[in-house]
């Protein structure tokens, strides 16, 4: 399920074949006792995503979900871990159903076959083949 490797700082997360990125990463973290992190990227193949994005540049957002099924090649992933209570009120909005300890906020895109991308929030995912997630702990600004 998990495999910790720590460099620099950094934490290595292994997720293997048909895990939940977001629960795995959760897991971890609460794990580990992280209660803020830098997602500075990831490597590996996912599946079965759905990612949110605004559906206009009007305010307030109202996000739009695009599910991408089948298999894909994560080309960009960051993003952070924040305790909810850190939310701002229009992410609080949004992501009031979060079912996660801690709000793992990932923005990512995924290439699928004929060259296609897609991206924006992460909502769910799992991983295809293996994921390699690595995140940095920071310390909170007071």
């Amino acid at each position: 399920m998990l495999a910790e490797n720590t460099r620099y700082g950094f934490h290595e997360i292994k997720i293997k074949s048909g895990e939940n990125i977001r629960e795995i990463i959760n897991a971890y973290v609460v794990e580990h006792k992280i209660t803020h992190a830098f997602i500075a990227g990831a490597v590996g193949s996912v599946s079965d995503m759905v990612f949110n994005a605004p559906d206009s540049s009007s305010f307030p957002i109202k996000p739009v979900s695009t599910p991408v099924s089948g298999p894909a090649e994560v080309l960009a992933f960051s993003g952070e871990v924040i305790p909810k209570e850190e939310m701002d009120e229009t992410m609080k909005r949004i992501y009031h159903d979060d079912p996660y300890d801690l709000f793992i906020h990932v923005h990512a895109a995924v290439g699928v076959a004929g060259a296609n991308v897609y991206g924006g929030a992460l909502l769910e995912g799992k991983v295809f083949r293996a994921l390699s997630v690595y995140i940095l702990p920071i310390n909170p600004i007071k």
